[in-house]
């Protein structure tokens, strides 16, 4: 069996924590929280905790569009050469429950 070897050459993350690998790793060390009050939009629950990305430049694209752009450019920040392949991974992060919660409009944090 011929294997290829793998190399992972950058990572990138945005994240309530902080908007690169440096940052977001520098938070987690001093067990900082990245749950606050939401500011994104308007919410009928206040404060409602979430994991927000702020600091993030926007363009005409999606939001979810200029997130993944700024977290490739994070993981190629360093790069000397162009990658073979660019790999992304996200997720709504339990979207369906929090839509469940609210729905149901429930007040207590916690369950968030």
């Amino acid at each position: 069996m011929n294997v290829k070897k793998t190399y992972i050459s950058g990572l990138g993350i945005l994240s309530s924590l902080g908007n690169s690998l440096k940052t977001t790793e520098q938070a987690l060390r001093a067990n900082r929280s990245g749950i606050a009050p939401l500011h994104l939009f308007p919410v009928r629950h206040k404060p409602l905790p979430a994991a927000e990305v702020s600091g993030l430049s926007r363009s005409a694209l999606p939001r979810t569009h200029d997130l993944a752009l700024a977290a490739a450019r994070d993981a190629l920040h360093d790069s000397t050469q162009p990658p073979d392949a660019v790999i992304l991974g996200t997720t709504t992060g339990g979207i369906f429950t929090t839509e469940q919660l609210l729905a149901g409009k429930e007040t207590d944090s916690k369950h968030y």
